[in-house]
């Protein structure tokens, strides 16, 4: 008896301690470590160069209505909803817009309704 309670008064005590914070991530390192021919004193000095490169990026990020716990499933899960993003480094056409955001977002609630008009 006397050693169950010094064994709960013992796990107590260790959860009250603060815990000593690690991390596998360390800070960035100046000893040039890599053999870079550059100095940080040049990159100081740097300056940007506005070069154009016609490049436009579409990202894309979908929302699925997942079942609980799982993972979605393109099998079962249905998107709900989708978010865009179109960025160039040159106005898009037909704009004078560098950047075009927006959102597809599907009212489960409503769709069930459209579908019961048809029938």
């Amino acid at each position: 008896k006397v050693l169950l309670t010094t064994q709960i008064k013992n796990q107590f005590a260790t959860i009250n301690t603060q815990k000593k914070e690690t991390s596998q991530i360390e800070g960035p390192s100046l000893n040039n470590s890599y053999g870079f021919k550059i100095s940080v004193q040049n990159l100081q000095e740097a300056k940007a160069l506005h070069e154009v490169q016609y490049l436009t990026l579409l990202s894309i990020e979908l929302h699925a209505r997942t079942r609980r716990d799982l993972e979605a499933d393109p099998e079962f899960d249905p998107i709900c909803a989708l978010f865009y993003c179109i960025s160039s480094d040159t106005p898009l056409p037909e704009t004078e817009k560098m950047e075009i955001t927006g959102a597809i977002v599907i009212d489960k609630d409503r769709a069930r309704s459209i579908s019961s008009q048809d029938q």
